[in-house]
């Protein structure tokens, strides 16, 4: 079952600029490894509060990216970098996975 994945977390303040430059590649190390319609999203209205979010074809085949991309010592290397600009680092990041639901029969099923 696809699902849809989301990473928020807020940026330390004066981390906009470096973030700016590290985070599309780690979008590009994940679309490679497999993740699909991967946006980053700015807040309009609460200061630093960004949103990943893309699609997998199931948990289980994101849990395979990821442990594949953990493998590669530059996208470890972006991640760990990546942490350091979090508020809170990367125990602050909120991670959620949601599948969609179906209303073919007119109401919601998943």
């Amino acid at each position: 079952m696809e699902v849809r994945g989301f990473f928020e977390y807020k940026l330390e303040e004066g981390k906009q600029e470096a973030y700016r430059e590290l985070i599309p590649r780690l979008r590009d190390k994940r679309t490679q490894a497999g993740l699909m319609n991967y946006s980053v999203c700015e807040s309009v209205d609460q200061k630093n509060l960004v949103v990943e979010t893309f699609l997998a074809p199931s948990i289980e085949e994101y849990r395979d990216v990821e442990a594949k991309l953990l493998k590669d010592p530059e996208t470890v290397e972006l991640l760990n970098t990546l942490d350091t600009y979090i508020v809170g680092g990367a125990a602050a990041k909120k991670v959620w996975f949601f599948a969609e639901l179906n209303f073919s029969q007119g109401k919601g099923t998943l």
